[in-house]
């Protein structure tokens, strides 16, 4: 079987934790707590995607810095201090690159590897991930994108005022204008 009770398996879009299998169906609950239960013959069918089967568990998450910061900079800090956070495999190795640059800051992202069957949780692990990311680059005088601003240079402007009744010159506007 490519599933057993207690795996986290996803099919034709359905995801949860297999909670018992019968010749007709499976019976999955989600993470919202909702009870499934599909056809043995919808399993057969389509893809079945394992999540548990090794135990490994790929978490990712990204966090933006100002483009006046180093990305090289802020790489290292992370590939320094993403290991030592409690659950973080060393193998597979996690991967920390620039993600992207987009329109107001460049996006740093760190995909990390956890072993489900130790005990540790991929939810769990990925908070810790970010707080420990948050505080390394903190530390490092990085600026988070939600701490960016933009200024903008705005020329001089020339703004004449005219005496009279009709505006600078004096004179009426065109018919019309």
């Amino acid at each position: 079987r490519s599933f057993d009770v207690g795996d986290v398996i996803e099919s034709g879009g359905l995801r949860g934790v297999v909670k018992a299998i019968d010749l007709k169906d499976t019976h999955i609950r989600t993470a919202d707590g909702c009870d499934i239960f599909i056809p043995s013959a919808q399993i057969f069918r389509n893809p079945l995607l394992n999540f548990t089967r090794d135990g490994l568990r790929r978490v990712t998450f990204t966090v933006g810095i100002d483009y006046g910061d180093d990305p090289a900079e802020a790489l290292g800090l992370l590939r320094d201090a993403l290991p030592r956070v409690p659950g973080v495999l060393a193998r597979p190795p996690m991967v920390v690159e620039v993600a992207d640059l987009s329109a107001s800051w460049v996006e740093v992202r760190a995909h990390l590897w956890v072993d489900t069957l130790q005990g540790s949780t991929p939810a769990a692990v990925r908070s810790e991930a970010v707080i420990a990311a948050r505080h390394v680059l903190r530390a490092g005088g990085f600026t988070f994108s939600a701490d960016v601003t933009t200024a903008l240079a705005v020329p001089p402007l020339d703004v004449r005022l005219g005496g009279g009744a009709h505006g600078a010159g004096g004179e009426a506007p065109p018919p019309g204008a």
